[in-house]
């Protein structure tokens, strides 16, 4: 799993066209919103925004789904790390534990088979922006001991917003955010640090910017753009490759590092240099408001991915972890390929350098109810049945991404 600072920002990338060039021509910029107070909080026994269950076919019976709705808050709203709460998550998740227990009696297929349905009642535990402020907000992260300068613009409404994570190389953060985003941020929430040693260190350092929106406010981890600009370009293009499963597209105004990472970079659209002279300011904003959600949250997309060993090693790459590699020396690549095949009820795997993976399951493109097949090079190499857990979904569930429905998980050796 990803290390424990890069899990508070993990995000939802996949298989996109290619490299975008050419002449933008977004709509007009919008004004750029002030931060706006905090707004009102629900009073005692207040509803949470939108409506009180979620209906979805394969889902629950009426009145379980109306129970299951605080159950599932409560269990799986707020910061999973904050131990003052953790014993009432822990009541409402055996609440929801007990409700799919009820579900199931009266289902044809395991509760946990309905993924469409969980994906949708997890979204509805994203925070929900209560009581903090909209608009163009100065804030800082906490990092190292030190307060790293933050720029949050934040639409108004219920959400979850699309996002552009940006490390940005002018000084006034507030103002190029305003200029560079205007046609977007009425719908897209913006996340943007300055240059500083930190970032300047480790470009990783910028997902915590992604972690704290994400942590007030209802963000789409499938809809994350990445943006860089000036003394930033650099971390940003060298981010763009080493976390790509992340995002839906980037706007990259250096090139980017050489090596196996590079391969990363067509999981998704990519924009590369400045607009053309004469686009209005903006540009760059519409360019990101028309990108699609990153592929590879859905697993029924083949996607691939790569890493190399060493402090750039990335084990969890989106529906697989890879649990040991073949050879661990300095810059030895470590590649993923993965797709599902409905027909075969199987997923298909091609890898280099990996001795053993755990797939990471749902029943979108596969049924559970059936042995699974793996298949390596053409070649079966395992078949067998899969258990759906709830505590499985729960565990992935707390890495930040509701999107990322796991019903089950299978442990496979590679062979050689």
């Amino acid at each position: 799993l990803p290390a424990p600072w890069a899990v508070l920002a993990t995000a939802l990338a996949g298989l996109a066209a290619g490299v975008v060039l050419g002449r933008l021509r977004p709509p007009a910029p919008g004004a750029v919103p002030e931060a706006s107070p905090p707004s009102a909080a629900p009073g005692p026994g207040a509803s949470p925004a939108g409506p009180r269950a979620v209906v979805l076919p394969g889902g629950p019976p009426s009145d379980v789904a109306r129970e299951m709705e605080g159950a599932i808050l409560g269990a799986f709203r707020g910061d999973a790390a904050d131990p003052a709460a953790q014993a009432a998550r822990d009541a409402a998740f055996a609440k929801v534990r007990d409700l799919v227990a009820r579900w199931g009696a009266s289902a044809p297929r395991h509760p946990l088979a309905a993924t469409a349905w969980w994906r949708a009642a997890l979204g509805r535990a994203l925070p929900t922006g209560e009581g903090e402020p909209r608009g163009i907000l100065e804030t800082s992260v906490r990092f190292l001991g030190q307060d790293l300068p933050l720029v949050l613009s934040v639409p108004e409404g219920p959400g979850p917003f699309p996002a552009v994570l940006a490390a940005l190389g002018g000084g006034d953060l507030r103002g190029e955010v305003g200029s560079r985003y205007g046609p977007i941020l009425g719908s897209h929430l913006v996340a943007a640090m300055g240059p500083g040693e930190a970032l300047a260190g480790d470009p990783r350092t910028l997902l915590l910017a992604l972690g704290e929106a994400a942590r007030r406010y209802p963000v789409d981890r499938d809809r994350v753009a990445l943006d860089g600009t000036g003394a930033c370009a650099a971390a940003v293009a060298d981010l763009a490759t080493d976390a790509a499963r992340q995002f839906c597209g980037a706007v990259l105004r250096v090139p980017p590092p050489g090596g196996p990472l590079s391969e990363n970079l067509a999981l998704f659209p990519v924009l590369t240099g400045e607009p053309p002279a004469g686009d209005r300011p903006g540009a760059v904003g519409g360019w990101i408001g028309a990108l699609p959600p990153r592929r590879c949250a859905d697993p029924r997309n083949p996607w691939a991915f790569a890493t190399v060993t060493g402090e750039r090693y990335r084990s969890f790459g989106h529906w697989f972890v890879v649990k040991r590699v073949r050879g661990s020396g300095p810059g030895r690549p470590v590649r993923v390929r993965i797709a599902r095949d409905a027909g075969r009820n199987a997923v298909l795997l091609g890898t280099e350098n990996v001795a053993e993976i755990q797939l990471l399951l749902n029943d979108e493109g596969l049924d559970l109810d059936q042995p699974v097949k793996v298949v390596h090079g053409g070649m079966v190499i395992e078949e067998r049945r899969v258990g759906r857990s709830l505590d499985t979904l729960r565990a992935w569930a707390a890495q930040g991404e509701p999107g990322l429905v796991v019903a089950a998980e299978m442990a496979v050796r590679i062979p050689e």
